[in-house]
């Protein structure tokens, strides 16, 4: 047994990083709803990946800008509808305008794949004079009938503390145009996902582990620089042999859990010894063309994050990169692409359930005003052929001429 023990101890061990995948959606029945990811958080895990890695927050903030606009146009012109729409649109809720509500249901949108618009029916029944915008990570979804319906939605401020009193779900009644007798209704509206049927996906999916790598670059160079530049090392026990394998595995289990993760980076390790020769070794271990590296994944993440965001042109995100010109024609043309791609059928997608509600209240539908990330601008023979001399004379400040 003794000389077993010492064959294990003498044989080299590797140490096996933990590997930390993408968060995925598993929909699991837990009672009266479905979990929302296998540890019920994958909402949060979006939320984490959005406030980590700078590339995505800014192309999902420029996303959402874009797709909302500057204002609310309502598009039927009539008199009489559009008083009462207008009216309707500036005081949706109490605190809130259509506008402002639309923004947050957007915002969700883009982060999740879909968005939770909590109605509220008339005393008689006969109008949705109410809206709120209820944040997408607070919603789990009741379980489907036979028929494939679901009747209720379940609210929770954290999920993570579900158990608890004052975090305990509350089940909100889905949105029944046919069924009016619960007045606080929810519309749970979510994109098609091949395979799930309860929760959406974000559009961005496929990307999830090159938006984590991105916060895992900049978690890295901080902890570095914070850590004092000091590269990772190689420790040599020149003591002799641990006497058997288990106390060799714990020496390597308290080295793991010390260099395991980007926030380890530019860490070392400190030992004690009671006799000078037998000191253990320290050996740095750097990365061969390290700069390099972190230049070459910086380009694929850069890359694989805008694919996934379907952003022809980064500059329409505010983002420059090494070898753009950026001109103004160049960004008029990505921005046009971009709009008729992503920017056009995001908003259809968020203004529908919104049309509906206004056309069940019989008030005019709406869409959004574009924003443009540029102005345009004419040459001045333009300017000659399409205005008359007196609006030439106003735009640059001139006062009209006198009749003769």
């Amino acid at each position: 047994m003794e000389n077993t023990n010492k064959e294990m101890a003498s044989r080299p061990m590797v140490v096996q990083m933990a590997v930390n995948n993408a968060p995925k959606i598993q929909e699991v029945t837990h009672g009266n709803y479905i979990k929302y990811g296998e540890a019920n958080n994958y909402p949060q895990l979006l939320i984490d990946l959005l406030n980590s890695s700078a590339l995505h927050n800014s192309i999902i903030n420029s996303r959402k800008d874009l797709v909302v606009g500057d204002e609310v146009v309502i598009l039927n012109t009539e008199p009489v509808g559009r008083s009462k729409t207008e009216q309707f649109i500036e005081s949706v809720n109490p605190k809130e305008t259509l506008h402002e509500v639309i923004d947050k249901l957007t915002y969700d949108y883009e982060t999740f794949g879909g968005y939770a618009l909590n109605v509220i029916w008339s005393k008689d029944r006969t109008k949705i004079v109410q809206m709120y915008h209820i944040d997408f990570s607070t919603i789990r979804s009741g379980v489907a009938d036979m028929h494939g319906e679901i009747h209720e939605y379940f609210y929770s401020p954290d999920w993570s503390k579900c158990r608890y009193k004052n975090n305990k779900p509350v089940s909100i009644p889905a949105f029944n145009k046919d069924d009016r007798s619960q007045p606080s209704q929810l519309i749970y509206h979510k994109g098609y996902r091949p395979g799930q049927w309860y929760y959406p996906s974000p559009s961005y999916v496929a990307a999830l582990n090159w938006i984590e790598l991105d916060g895992e670059i900049s978690n890295f160079h901080l902890s570095n620089i914070k850590n004092g530049m000091v590269p990772g090392m190689w420790v040599n026990f020149n003591n002799g042999e641990p006497q058997n394998a288990e106390q060799r595995k714990a020496i390597y289990k308290a080295i793991q859990d010390d260099f395991q993760g980007s926030s380890s980076a530019g860490k070392f390790v400190i030992t004690f010894s009671d006799d000078a020769n037998k000191a253990p070794t320290f050996q740095p271990m750097g990365v061969s063309d390290a700069d390099k590296l972190f230049i070459t994944l910086q380009d694929l993440v850069l890359q694989n994050v805008l694919s996934a965001h379907q952003l022809t042109s980064p500059m329409i995100a505010g983002i420059k990169t090494a070898g753009s010109l950026g001109g103004r024609t160049e960004l008029i043309e990505a921005f046009e692409l971009y709009s008729n791609m992503v920017v056009k059928p995001d908003r259809r997608f968020v203004l529908d359930p919104i049309n509906k509600i206004l056309e069940l209240n019989n008030l005019s539908s709406i869409d959004l005003q574009n924003t443009t990330p540029i102005s345009f601008t004419f040459t001045e023979s333009i300017l000659q052929n399409i205005l008359t001399e007196e609006e030439l004379r106003e735009m640059i400040g001139k006062e009209a001429k006198e009749a003769e």
